[in-house]
């Protein structure tokens, strides 16, 4: 009987040289494994084929597959990039923004009460982020 892992976040069992679940879709390469193809992927071209010569085929091959499924990094893609806290959706990419105002009501308030048109939108400006597989609210601004 051959080795397995278990996911960490749907405990099903993997193959010992999996790189994603095949059940959830969760990374199952540790952390320090992603900071060196991070690493890698920021060195300059003739620094990359220098350490990747380093490595013995199979390291090489584990690298290369690894570094197929690993996103690039979010907060190289903008301000509004995220990564999702939950454990079953670990999206990492740019948020879905929603405002908060509806401009339909705020525009009905402003033409009938003035006042009130002005509190609402003051009230209500800014917008949530959303993470846009799971549909978990991040942050909200202001």
């Amino acid at each position: 009987m051959t080795a397995t892992i278990r996911c960490p976040s749907c405990a099903n069992p993997s193959e010992p040289d999996a790189i994603k679940c095949g059940f959830c879709g969760r990374l199952l390469i540790s952390a320090n494994v992603q900071r060196i193809i991070y690493m890698v992927r920021e060195m300059p071209e003739s620094e990359r084929t220098e350490y990747l010569g380093t490595l013995t085929d199979p390291q090489r091959r584990a690298l290369e597959a690894a570094d197929a499924v690993l996103p690039a990094l979010p907060w190289r893609g903008g301000r509004d990039c995220i990564i999702c806290p939950n454990a079953n959706c670990g999206f990492q990419g740019p948020a879905e923004t929603r405002d908060k105002a509806n401009v339909g009501l705020g525009c009905l308030l402003s033409i009938f009460f003035i006042v009130p048109g002005i509190i609402y939108f003051m009230i209500m400006a800014g917008s949530d982020y959303f993470c846009p597989n799971c549909g978990l609210q991040i942050r909200t601004t202001h």
